[in-house]
């Protein structure tokens, strides 16, 4: 057998079986490893062949077309993705509730305590309050503009506002 007979029999193969070992292609061909070995370096020179190690940590090189492996890649890919199915919305929001630690009483006590005082101020004249009992009791933290004397989460607590 020719080299040129040699890469044309071996190329036609990668064309149709898919990822295999040279080993294996030996054995079909009844051709000894070191003209396959040569043969799929040259079609890997060519740009025709992609070589990859073995898994599971089994000794070796397996070869494949590359336009072949490509196609499987993308097989596999359009696979997987029809695996992932859309939720609906209600689902979709429960999970969002939860997720964000909206879905508890808990949470709307912690988001109404993050809610600053003095709203009708802008946002550059606004600082940590200081000196406010109420709320360093209850944890909340506080901002109230520069200057100011009182905090309005002093007037909730009490119900003036």
């Amino acid at each position: 057998m020719t080299e040129k007979t040699r890469f044309g029999a071996v190329r036609g193969r990668l064309e149709v079986i898919g990822p295999t070992t040279a080993a294996d292609i030996a054995d079909t061909f009844g051709l000894p490893a070191a003209d396959v070995d040569f043969a799929l370096a040259g079609l890997e020179h060519e740009g025709f062949a992609a070589a990859r190690p073995l898994l599971l940590g089994v000794e070796g090189t397996e070869w494949c077309e590359r336009r072949l492996l490509a196609r499987i890649h993308r097989y596999t890919l359009d696979r997987l993705r029809k695996e992932i199915e859309p939720v609906n919305g209600r689902d979709f929001l429960r999970f969002l509730f939860k997720w964000q630690r909206l879905a508890t009483g808990r949470a709307r006590r912690d988001r109404r305590a993050w809610q600053p005082c003095s709203m009708c101020s802008t946002a550059t004249s606004w600082q940590p309050a200081r000196g406010s009992p109420t709320c360093c009791r209850r944890g909340s933290p506080t901002m109230t503009r520069s200057g100011s004397t009182g905090c309005a989460c002093r007037a909730r607590s009490r119900g003036d506002g």
